[in-house]
């Protein structure tokens, strides 16, 4: 709901990025994004020397549900 109040606002750049947010996770195929998220997120060095992130990323369950909410 939120963010439909956000896409429908007045405020250019608050629309604009709600629409990037709904092009990307909403238009690519969940299989990528669940790609992304447990192999592409957990090499980058950020992540890795980050210990709560590197944690997070580790599990294969977090990252399916971090894909799930996203891309829903």
């Amino acid at each position: 709901m939120p963010l439909a109040v956000a896409r429908v606002s007045k405020n250019k750049l608050l629309s604009r990025s709600v629409w990037l947010y709904t092009y990307v996770f909403r238009g690519t195929p969940l299989y990528v994004q669940l790609l992304l998220c447990y192999t592409g997120l957990y090499s980058l060095q950020v992540v890795r020397d980050h210990m709560l992130l590197a944690e997070f990323f580790r599990s294969g369950m977090n990252c399916t549900l971090l894909a799930f909410t996203l891309n829903t």
